[in-house]
């Protein structure tokens, strides 16, 4: 049976009405099925600079690590980009890259005006290539998360309503590449 670890921030978590959930652990086991045994370790409101901290957290023994930070990061309140860069490259490498998967910063709703005064879609666009840049560099599979939801229709339906989380629609998209990446990199 494989270990993957799941090593994020609300996104993973499955953020809900103010609380923590299990959607995003459960809706992954099921479509990976009981070849694949999923922990997930995410904190809610983490930056890469909290994972680092926790990086710890991962067992060596898992067989899969997949690495999701970044929204808080590049919000008005997270760390600029040269220490997201630093972090991520850190968490990586402590990590070991052939473990790795990474999932790039997720994209806001950018039809919600109050989440986006918190967000910059350049800003967002510049993480998500920076995360890009350190799986292209160490060879590891990556996930992009602003080109699969730029490229929606009707952006909204798959975001709750603070724009920032998402919906059941949205955590089947997140859900389904994360399964289509786990899968190709444990068939390696």
């Amino acid at each position: 049976m494989a270990e993957i670890i799941l090593f994020g921030d609300s996104i993973f978590n499955g953020y809900r009405a103010g609380h923590d959930t299990d959607l995003v652990t459960n809706n992954l086991q099921t479509k990976l099925g009981a070849s694949f045994a999923i922990k997930n370790v995410s904190l809610s409101g983490a930056t890469t600079a909290d994972g680092l901290k926790r990086v710890n957290l991962i067992d060596s023994a898992a067989d899969i690590v997949v690495v999701e930070f970044g929204t808080n990061d590049m919000a008005t309140w997270g760390i600029p980009s040269n220490q997201y860069t630093d972090n991520l490259t850190k968490i990586v490498t402590q990590i070991g890259p052939n473990k790795v998967i990474i999932v790039g910063p997720l994209s806001q709703d950018p039809y919600n005006k109050d989440i986006m005064q918190c967000y910059d879609e350049q800003k967002s666009a510049h993480y998500q290539q920076i995360a890009q840049i350190i799986a292209n560099k160490y060879h590891i599979p990556f996930i992009n998360m602003h080109d699969a939801f730029s490229q929606l229709s009707n952006i909204s339906t798959y975001f709750q309503e603070d724009g920032l989380h998402l919906s059941d629609q949205g955590n089947e998209l997140l859900t389904s590449l994360v399964t289509t990446a786990v899968k190709e990199k444990a068939a390696k």
